[in-house]
This record gives structure tokens, C-alpha cells and sequence, in this order.
């Protein structure tokens, strides 16, 4: 299938190129008189018979695969190879009137430079005989003869005269073609004198003319911007300040509520690029252009106060697209920003925040945006300094900032990042007593919403000395005394085998109970217990309680989390 492998596929533009290309296949294939008609179906012999099946079962199959949804819904009730090419030949080849008409209007109003205009005419001439339209030489000669530039008027004349007899009526076709197109023009350029009466240039701000016409081509505007309402500094002083919008020529990016991407012609922009498959856009005129990367630029947005530092994502790479550049509100909408068009000024906002401030430019309006002057990538190094803060103290389960210093000072954690020298003073607190000596104990439950395991209690150990913190998950409060058991344990092991001296806890009664009293005395250990309703005198354990909780609330309520968790 080597053959068939490069064929294009038949659409309503190049059936000439698919005519030609699929004649040559069928020749190549011993197929070609299938076509004609001139090899029919044998009456009698299943061994001929048999062979002529198998010949238009390949040349089926080759045009088949060649056809686009449109032509195959019409072939597909034909029977044989000569039936489908009839039906699209009777389909592509139809001489009505309304398929001619634009063919000779294509022809007529051809123009372009000389070796794509001989080209391009010879298409058209092709089409136009397929169509069953007769074109003698003459006319052709005069078709291109009259698309000659003004130059060329020594040669046009006498060729002109020469053959003027074989080709009037297309002559005057071309002519009633050129004076409809001439007298349009006129009526077009009487309104534009018409309107540019009361037009203003933003360039210059002078009458007569608009910006693309100015002779002035600055490409530096001034825009006097107003911050008497802006909030008064410590000092008290009222600023009024000027803007230098520095806009390039093609800088301009215009607000277009059709576009689906950002669009720009400028390569040089882009921070990021990815090239992609040429996707078309349709642009003005009914023009198709195409996109051939897509990517990232880092600009700075005027927001009616100071220019900010942002990015355009997904913005469309069309080298054939006009000067200006196209910035979609659409793609904006559903980012959550919303339009407020205010006379000649517009601007986009977002949660009652203005991000981005525009001005009308004759019928359309241009966003003050501008390529950054600075790397966003150093910019956004900045920004992540800033927060490293807030992340740590959200990863360390919402711990003091002093704290997050601390440990960054003590090099406790790897990769704290925090911009600056922290100064801090030196706290020395000297306890009396051993590691292990003091421990600090209470429990808290029950928790409306249990565990994911199915407690409903926690039991809190902590030292006095060191501040090393236990927890214990319980299902009921009676399991006090295996975990009791468990802390004492874990201490003598890790202490030499020295034994827990005291042991404070409040009056509840899981803790007032003779099995506990029993274990504490026969370990060594003296039980202190606070006085009723005086939570105060056991700080330790209920403060320690109470920094639990609050961590684990706050942890599920940055995160949304459910509260079984």
C-alpha cells in the first residue's frame, strides 16, 4: 500500500490535485480503464468474473480511503467502482450557473506577484474547464496582460490592441468588476474624509487623522495619572506623579471578547515556548492564519497605581498576525475577573480588587500592558522568600514563628529558607530536677467525633525537664494504667533505668483509683494531684492539652479535612 499511503484526502479545494493524483494510482494499479468504463463486468466465466471483482475491489478501496465524511455519505450506496466515481465526478463537475459565477469571478479579480500569479491562474483555468468552461487563449493572454503593475504600461497596449476583437466580453466582465470595486472605494474613502473631521490622533491629539496616519511616530506616551485620592503617607504629603508607559510599537495588546487565546506575532517575547501543530485562526476579513507555538511572557500590568509583575499563560504564537496584539476576555471571565467599561477607561477586576486599567484607542480599548523590565523569575524568588514564614510555621503544625527561627538558627531542619540575618537573644532556664525525674500528665475526652481508629480519648505524658511530649490514643478512659505503665517504662530505658520520681496529674478519676496508687507505690513513684476545680495548679498537662487541640484544628481547617482525621 506504499502507492496509496501519500494520497490526499478530497475536500471542496483541491479535487484536481485528488483527481490527478487518484488517475495516476489507478494507472499505476492496472485500474485505470475502470474508470472509463471501457473494462466491463464479463457475462459469463466465474474465473473472469472473479478477476474483475478483484480489480474493483482495489481500485474501491484506494478512493475510498480518500474521501473526507462529506463525499463518502454519497458513495455509499454504489455498487461498483465506475458508480462512485460517477457520483463524485456529477457532485465536484456540476456546470450550474451558481457554480461558475465564482469561478469567473475568482479569475477576474486574480492579482498577485508573477511567478504565484502564473500559477495560480493555470489552477483557476483548470477549474474553470472541468466546469465545462471554454477559455480560449486570448482571453488568458488578456488575463494576464491586464494584471500587469503600472510599469509594465508600454507593454499592455499594443498587446491590448492586438487582441482586444478575441476578448471583449471578458474584458468587459473585468472592467464592470474593476468599476464596482472603484466606485466602492470612492464612497469608502468620502466617509473616511467625512469622518476624520471630528477624529482625534492619540498620538499627536491633533484633528484630521488617527494614530496609524500620524507622521509623528513616537513611540513613547505619557499618561498623567491623578493620585489625590490615594491614602496620605506618614508625612502627610499628597503624591501627583506621572506614568511612562514605554510601550514598544506592536505592544499594544487589545481587549477582544471573541479571541479564545492571547495572541501575539512577536517570537521574542516569549519566556517559555513550545512549538505545536499549525492550528488555524480565523481572523478579520475571513482570513486564516496559523498558530505554531504556544507559551509564557513575563509583563508588567498598570492596575491605576503601579505596574506589577505577571504572566500571560497560554498565549498563541502567529507569526502572520497583525501588529497589534489580542489579550481574551474570555480566557479572563473564567479566571473569575470582571469587565467595567467607564467611558473611555477600562478595567478588569477581581474580588472588588482592580488588576488591570485600559484606555479607548478610536473603537477599541487597549490594556496598559508592557514586556517586564525585570526577570519574573527573581521576582517570584522574592515572593517565595517572603512566605517561606508562613509555609513553615503551617508545616511545623502551626508553630511559633519565634520557634521556626529558632530551629533555623540550630540548623534543626534542612532547607528553612529565611532572607536576612534574625537576631535573637539568649534564654537560659536552668530546671532542678533530671530528665525523667518530673513528668506532667492528663487526659482529654471525650472527643464528640472519634478516630479514624475509634478513640474517643488521648492520654498526654510530658517531662519537665526536657519537655519531651507522649501522646496515647485510648477507647476508654480504664486503659489509664496499661499506658501509665507503658510511659514509666519507656523512661527507665532511656535513662539509665532511673525511675519516674513524681508524677503530676489532676484529681479526675482515672487517675484516683487503688490499681494506680498500688503500681506508683510499688515503683517508687510519689503521685501528686492538684486540687478540685484548680486546673492551674496542673499547667503543664492542661496547657499541654489545650497546644494539641488548637494544632490539630488548625491543620484541618487550612486543609478542609473532616474532623475524624
Amino acid at each position: 500500500m506504499e502507492l496509496e499511503s501519500g494520497l490526499v484526502q478530497l475536500n471542496g479545494e483541491n479535487y484536481l490535485r485528488w483527481k490527478f493524483e487518484i488517475e495516476a494510482v489507478l494507472e499505476a494499479r492496472d485500474c485505470s480503464d475502470l474508470v472509463s468504463g471501457e473494462a466491463l463486468c464479463p457475462a459469463v466465466g466465474d474465473e473472469k468474473v472473479k478477476a474483475w471483482k478483484n480489480r474493483d475491489a482495489i481500485a474501491w478501496s484506494i478512493v475510498s480511503r480518500s474521501l473526507d465524511d462529506f463525499h463518502h455519505s454519497f458513495v455509499r450506496s454504489c455498487k461498483t467502482f465506475k458508480e462512485m466515481m460517477d457520483t463524485i465526478i456529477k457532485i465536484r463537475e456540476q456546470t450550474t450557473v451558481g457554480n461558475k459565477f465564482p469561478v469567473y469571478s475568482e479569475f477576474h479579480a486574480y492579482t498577485k506577484n508573477v511567478a504565484s500569479f502564473i500559477a495560480g491562474l493555470n489552477a483557476i483555468v483548470n477549474k474553470m474547464q472541468s466546469l465545462n468552461i471554454v477559455l480560449d487563449d486570448a482571453t488568458i493572454i488578456g488575463k494576464a496582460v491586464k494584471s500587469l503593475a503600472p510599469e509594465f504600461d508600454y507593454f499592455r497596449q499594443p498587446v491590448c490592441t492586438e487582441v482586444c476583437e478575441t476578448f471583449r466580453f471578458d474584458v468587459s466582465v473585468a472592467c464592470r468588476f474593476r468599476l464596482n470595486k472603484t466606485s466602492q472605494f470612492v464612497e469608502e474613502s468620502k466617509k473616511r474624509v467625512q469622518a476624520q473631521k471630528y477624529v482625534v490622533c492619540w498620538n499627536c491629539k491633533k484633528k484630521d487623522h488617527i494614530q496609524r496616519e500620524c507622521r509623528n511616530k513616537r513611540c513613547m506616551v505619557t499618561v498623567a495619572l491623578n493620585l489625590e485620592n490615594e491614602r496620605p503617607t506618614p508625612g502627610g504629603f499628597v503624591i501627583r506623579t506621572n506614568l511612562e508607559l514605554r510601550q514598544e510599537r506592536n505592544d499594544g495588546w487589545i481587549v477582544d471578547s471573541g479571541a479564545f487565546k492571547h495572541i501575539t506575532r512577536n517570537r521574542h517575547w516569549f519566556s517559555t515556548f513550545k512549538e505545536i501543530d499549525p492550528c488555524g485562526v480565523r481572523v478579520g476579513g475571513d482570513k486564516l492564519v496559523y498558530a505554531v507555538g504556544v507559551g509564557t511572557i513575563d509583563v508588567e500590568m498598570y492596575n491605576g497605581k503601579t505596574w506589577v509583575l505577571s504572566t500571560l499563560n497560554g498565549v498563541l504564537y502567529v507569526p502572520e498576525f497583525r501588529s497589534s496584539c489580542l489579550f481574551t476576555l474570555g480566557g479572563a471571565a473564567a479566571r473569575g475577573y470582571k469587565l467595567k467599561i467607564e467611558g473611555e477607561r477600562v478595567c478588569l477586576a477581581k474580588d472588588g480588587k482592580t488588576d488591570l486599567v485600559g484606555y479607548k484607542d478610536s473603537d477599541l480599548y487597549t490594556l496598559l500592558i508592557r514586556r517586564s523590565s525585570q526577570p519574573l523569575l527573581s521576582a517570584m524568588a522574592v515572593a517565595a522568600a517572603a512566605t517561606a514564614l508562613e509555609l513553615w510555621h503551617q508545616r511545623r503544625t502551626h508553630v511559633s514563628i519565634d520557634k521556626i527561627k529558632a530551629m533555623n538558627e540550630q540548623n534543626f531542619v534542612d532547607g528553612l529558607q529565611i532572607t536576612g540575618e534574625q537576631n535573637r537573644e539568649e534564654v537560659i532556664k536552668r530546671r532542678k530536677c533530671l530528665p525523667g525525674e518530673i513528668l506532667h500528665t492528663d487526659v482529654c475526652g471525650p472527643i464528640v467525633q472519634p478516630s479514624v481508629g475509634g478513640s474517643f480519648y488521648f492520654f498526654c505524658f510530658k517531662g519537665e525537664s526536657s519537655g519531651y511530649r507522649k501522646v496515647c490514643f485510648m477507647r476508654r478512659e480504664d486503659d489509664v494504667l496499661k499506658y501509665l505503665k507503658s510511659a514509666i517504662s519507656e523512661v527507665k530505658r532511656d535513662n539509665n533505668r532511673r525511675t519516674v520520681r513524681r508524677l503530676r496529674s489532676d484529681c479526675g478519676t482515672e487517675f484516683v483509683k487503688k490499681i494506680i496508687s498500688d503500681f506508683l507505690v510499688e515503683n517508687g513513684t510519689r503521685h501528686e494531684k492538684s486540687p478540685p476545680s484548680t486546673p492551674e495548679c496542673n499547667y503543664m498537662g492542661e496547657r499541654e492539652d489545650g497546644t494539641l487541640v488548637e494544632k490539630t484544628r488548625s491543620m484541618l481547617c487550612v486543609r478542609n479535612l473532616p474532623k475524624r482525621l
